[in-house]
């Protein structure tokens, strides 16, 4: 079902993509703003007319990426409960996406969390520590906070699939964080330092051949997902 996700995801944003392509090539939006200019002095009506069509054209990327976003929400619901409970039931499917919308609001603090470290940490290290030492420490603060994401994700989906209940999944969710084992940590860091060695290894080898390094990036990264979700909810709660 992640594959299944990511592949819509694709396809649906680069038929969405050409689209507003080729409206913006009919209106020629690099000269629309001189043009109405132009035409407000000139001819009132066809100015008139262009910006209604300007307006169109604003109005439908945003409806657009609107519906889009809302339907990926909610098929991106579905398949969690896909992947989490068998036993189909469109109650029990409205509160998956209850259980998602907590989550979003739960990731904006979550994420200011990290641009805040982010900040401190390159104010303090900008001008002692050479760039490329400076990358990979990056690297190593994005590799954890996703790590730690996905796996309060995963103990968030684990205690909601017993019980259905919200804000008591995600007490549950944070007890188990605290709770955390040491070794198996371990293990899903080295893990991924293994994932993103092998990426590396890819990518320099398909540096000319971009297409397939993409796909190979988000293929593997979804095994390591799929492995991650199984061991936390079997062995690391265990």
């Amino acid at each position: 079902m992640d594959s299944f996700f990511v592949v819509l995801c694709y396809l649906i944003f680069s038929w969405f993509g050409n689209y507003l392509k080729s409206k913006a090539e009919q209106l020629d939006l690099s000269l629309a703003a001189q043009k109405l200019e132009e035409l407000l002095t000139s001819s009132p009506d066809q100015a008139q007319l262009l910006a209604g069509q300007l307006q169109s054209f604003v109005l439908t990327v945003l409806l657009g990426f609107g519906v889009i976003l809302l339907f990926l929400f909610l098929f991106y619901s579905y398949t969690r409960k896909v992947i989490w409970s068998k036993n189909y039931s469109i109650t029990k499917y409205w509160k998956w996406n209850a259980a998602n919308l907590v989550l979003l609001l739960l990731l904006v603090p979550y994420l200011a969390a990290y641009f805040v470290v982010k900040i401190i940490l390159y104010a303090l290290f900008k001008n002692l520590i050479s760039g490329g030492i400076l990358i990979f420490v990056n690297g190593v603060i994005d590799g954890i906070f996703l790590l730690f994401f996905l796996i309060f994700l995963f103990l968030l989906y684990y205690s909601f699939q017993h019980k259905y209940m919200v804000w008591n999944s995600v007490g549950q969710a944070f007890q188990h964080f605290k709770k955390l084992n040491g070794l198996s940590l371990l293990l899903i860091l080295i893990t991924f330092i293994a994932l993103n060695l092998l990426l590396g290894l890819f990518n320099y080898w398909l540096q000319y051949q971009p297409a397939i390094a993409v796909i190979l990036n988000v293929g593997l990264f979804l095994v390591f997902i799929s492995w991650l979700r199984n061991y936390v909810s079997t062995k690391f709660l265990g």
